[in-house]
């Protein structure tokens, strides 16, 4: 444990493997920080497993025991995480940085934090401009913020070029009238080995979702293939069910012919007998 930094930067644990030092469980990875701005500290991270349910697990900053190359190592199993909640994190990365006089500065990229206590010692800003794209890094410190909201931070009113230089990146070694190539060519080949292992994160990251989502597609296409579940899925003939002693003559009726219809003119043919008898007539009847 004493070759572990005693601080750290959220960068270095991102998208780093969770595995639980007791059990050697894994709990995903790590997904996001979880920070409290007005404090400007770190309290914990949030860790997410699986790509379609997308369950989150919170762990605290003093369960950390070993920050690995590619995974890092709890000493307990993280708490389940409400989904809910940590979208409602707060959390200063990726704000831009304006003055109080309306001097755009940059962007928080990162910050630096003590592994112990989880007190931010200054947040680290990308410039705006081409010196941001070439990978320089400021130093803030946290007391120069005076609010913050959504998607900004208002700082006091500073000359950026006063701020520290956290990580020149490639300004200093093109800065001089003679360069150091040798300098440069050396911050090329750490960025790119930086570079690398991020690569190396995200592809087998990549690489667990889309094993997980064929997962998924295998078991439904299982269960789309199973027969379906009825009592009598063949059809029996007529004379099978009634062999069978069921309590209805369905073959019989169905086999015996249909009865002889007799003629409509039957039907309304008069009757035999007169409805009046002739000697019930009388002949004095004058409409006789």
């Amino acid at each position: 444990m004493s070759d572990q930094p005693e601080e750290l930067r959220v960068s270095d644990l991102l998208n780093r493997q969770v595995l639980d030092r007791q059990t050697t469980d894994e709990h995903g990875r790590i997904d996001r920080v979880w920070m409290h701005p007005p404090a400007h500290r770190v309290l914990g991270f949030l860790c997410k497993q699986g790509l379609i349910r997308g369950e989150f697990s919170a762990f605290r900053l003093d369960q950390l025991h070993a920050l690995g190359d590619d995974s890092v190592v709890l000493e307990a199993a993280p708490q389940p995480a409400n989904p809910e909640k940590v979208d409602r994190l707060e959390s200063l990365l990726q704000h831009e940085v304006w003055t109080d006089a309306g001097l755009h500065i940059g962007k928080i990229v990162d910050c630096r934090f003590d592994r112990q206590t989880g007190y931010i010692s200054a947040y680290l800003v990308s410039p705006h401009g081409w010196r941001g794209v070439a990978g320089m890094l400021w130093d803030l410190d946290p007391q120069l913020v005076l609010s913050y909201g959504q998607a900004r931070v208002l700082v006091a009113e500073l000359d950026p070029e006063a701020l520290p230089v956290y990580e020149a990146g490639l300004t200093e070694a093109v800065a001089g009238s003679e360069p150091d190539y040798r300098h440069l060519l050396g911050d090329l080949r750490q960025r790119a080995r930086h570079w690398k292992q991020e690569l190396k994160l995200q592809v087998s990251k990549v690489k667990e979702q889309a094993q997980e989502v064929l997962a998924q597609v295998q078991e439904v296409r299982e269960q789309a293939q199973q027969p379906l579940d009825w009592e009598d899925a063949t059809p029996q003939p007529l004379t099978t069910i009634a062999e069978d002693g069921e309590d209805w003559d369905a073959a019989e009726t169905a086999l015996q012919p249909l009865p002889e219809l007799r003629p409509k003119s039957a039907a309304i043919a008069p009757p035999a007998q007169p409805l009046i008898p002739p000697e019930a007539w009388d002949d004095d009847d004058p409409w006789v």
